[in-house]
């Protein structure tokens, strides 16, 4: 579609009018970010603010997806080009993802992003990350095992206490 390979008419005519109208503002989406400096916070937020109030959702979580796939695969564009579009994604697409709620993409966006931006400091805390991984694993394994124990013993103590006989206000027991 952006390079006028398929018409809007044929887009119409095998998917429908709905499908076309969420093509159309797809288009639209990707296309705002060049209108603006996306290094300015204010102009991006402004940008996502927009696109949250003039679109429909379907369309721009179309378009969050289209992007991931995007990132997905920049090794393929020479480097300006990996730069800006993760610069953009950074600062305009991963907030959006996290603004409807999909924060799982949100995160895997700016991962993305700040791996191309930032290579060297990326594989440096990549690095302290998987140093840190076997240390986590054994937290989380005695963590995980002091919490069995402890409910374990609260349900030992709340079986105990709800099968001892009640007693009456004033008699011996």
């Amino acid at each position: 579609m952006d390079a006028g390979t398929v018409a809007m008419a044929d887009v119409e005519a095998q998917l429908g009018a709905s499908a076309t109208g969420l093509v159309k503002e797809s288009l639209e989406i990707r296309h705002a970010p060049s209108q603006v400096d996306v290094v300015d916070e204010e102009a991006a937020s402004v940008l996502r603010k927009w696109c949250l109030s003039s679109y429909d959702i379907r369309t721009v979580i179309l378009e969050l997806a289209i992007k991931l796939d995007a990132m997905k695969h920049l090794a393929f564009l020479p480097k300006h080009q990996q730069r800006t579009t993760s610069l953009e994604v950074l600062k305009v697409y991963a907030p959006l993802s996290h603004a409807i709620g999909i924060g799982e993409l949100s995160l895997e966006l700016e991962d993305l992003s700040f791996q191309r931006l930032y290579p060297q400091a990326y594989a440096h805390i990549d690095q302290w990350l998987s140093s840190q991984e076997d240390d986590c694993k054994h937290v989380i394994a005695v963590s995980k095992e002091q919490l069995h124990h402890a409910l374990t013993t609260e349900q030992s103590t709340q079986t105990a206490s709800t099968s001892r006989p009640a007693t009456r206000a004033g008699s011996a027991p």
